[in-house]
């Protein structure tokens, strides 16, 4: 079981960091692009004073309405260019996940695991699919590097010889403990049966 390097968890995490800033620079960007917040009443009071004092509206509307189209060009060319830059940044971020998915594949491969975001999990709907895999993935091969390092006493139970039981081991136990009906022993040897192929698969591999 090969299990990644303190350095190449490391470089794993800056690189997350690096896609995670351009997401939160895409998120500035989108909310930037969310709509405006309606008139205050205040400027409605106002509106409405100078109505009230008899004013001549009509120079008043023509150059307003000069002035809205401005603001409303204005506002056009703000938001194209907040689409773009939103674009941008969330292409920058998915280039470098797509690549931290290209390397921490091989990593879980390496130690007979599917990736949670391969083609046949992904279809499945019972693993999250967003960019958080990332960080998730890191932080679960960190922890299984510090067990290495520990030599797996978090996995231990006392009063084993080599730190734990078998699986076996646990389903024979469950039997001896459980009701003697021939629909639970018969469950429980098929079990003991998935285990036994499994177990004599791995070994004539190895």
């Amino acid at each position: 079981m090969k299990i990644p390097t303190l350095e190449q968890l490391q470089a794993w995490t800056a690189q997350w960091d690096q896609a995670k800033r351009y997401l939160s620079y895409q998120k500035v960007f989108d909310q930037r692009l969310q709509p405006s917040q309606p008139a205050s009443d205040t400027e409605e009071v106002n509106q409405v004073g100078q109505d009230e004092l008899g004013q001549d509206p009509t120079g008043v509307e023509l150059i307003n309405d000069g002035v809205d189209q401005d603001e409303a060009q204005d506002q056009q060319a703000k938001k194209i260019n907040n689409t773009q830059r939103a674009k941008v940044f969330k292409l920058i971020a998915d280039k470098h996940i797509l690549l931290l998915y290209e390397e921490l594949g091989p990593a879980f491969e390496a130690l007979g695991l599917e990736p949670p975001w391969s083609a046949t999990n992904s279809a499945s709907g019972m693993y999250r699919t967003d960019e958080h895999l990332v960080p998730l993935s890191i932080r679960m091969l960190d922890g299984l590097r510090q067990s290495e390092l520990s030599g797996y006493e978090d996995f231990s139970e006392p009063g084993h010889e080599y730190g734990c039981t078998s699986p076996i081991s646990h389903i024979l136990m469950e039997k001896n403990e459980g009701p003697e009906d021939e629909i639970t022993n018969s469950r429980y040897n098929k079990k003991l049966a998935k285990y036994v192929d499994e177990l004599a698969e791995r070994l004539t591999n190895f």
